[in-house]
């Protein structure tokens, strides 16, 4: 089933009622939360997220790349929230007469100063990374010897059921013929 046609960079999916061609934000949100798993350990602090895909080497890609825009996301607002307190900082700074409270306020703009470099010095600023992320070696599902299994108890049901419904029909033509 295709759903984007990669040489003409369009969507071709047929949209589901009330939704268009182009999926939304939300559509690849559900789609999404179904696919990936994050666990939380608490003692390590330490928090795992995994993806199941078809492609191993997608769901890596993908994973990799959500892992960077969460980072890139908390980084940019630490710093939007710095400027914000150094320039509020400033203001109250320079309107203020008092020796003392404007050393206050220069300390608080030194620390909001630092906050902000080291936010733009780093790429891991909300998740750090302690393993790269792997692609797995083994196939992790389906499993071919259940799938076999589930298929050859499934035929022999229904062909039980189809020669019983067989039987039956043979059985009600001789009485009746």
């Amino acid at each position: 089933m295709n759903l984007y046609d990669p040489e003409q960079k369009k969507w071709v999916r047929k949209a589901p009622p009330g939704k268009n061609v182009i999926p939304s934000s939300w559509e690849a949100y559900e789609y999404l939360k179904k696919s990936i798993n994050v666990e939380y350990e608490s003692k390590k602090g330490i928090v795992k997220i995994s993806l199941i895909y078809y492609s191993p080497k997608l769901a890596a890609e993908w994973l990799d790349l959500l892992v960077k825009d969460m980072n890139e996301f908390w980084k940019q607002k630490k710093l939007d929230e710095t400027k914000r307190h150094i320039d509020l900082l400033t203001k109250k700074a320079d309107n203020t007469q008092v020796a003392e409270i404007k050393e206050v306020f220069f300390t608080l703009i030194a620390e909001q100063t630092k906050s902000n470099l080291l936010a733009q010095a780093t790429d891991e600023s909300m998740f750090e990374t302690v393993a790269e992320v792997i692609v797995p070696e083994e196939k992790s599902a389906p499993s071919r010897a259940l799938l076999c299994i589930i298929g050859f108890i499934f035929s022999g049901f229904f062909a039980c059921v189809v020669s019983l419904f067989m039987g039956i029909s043979k059985k009600r033509e001789q009485l009746n013929g």
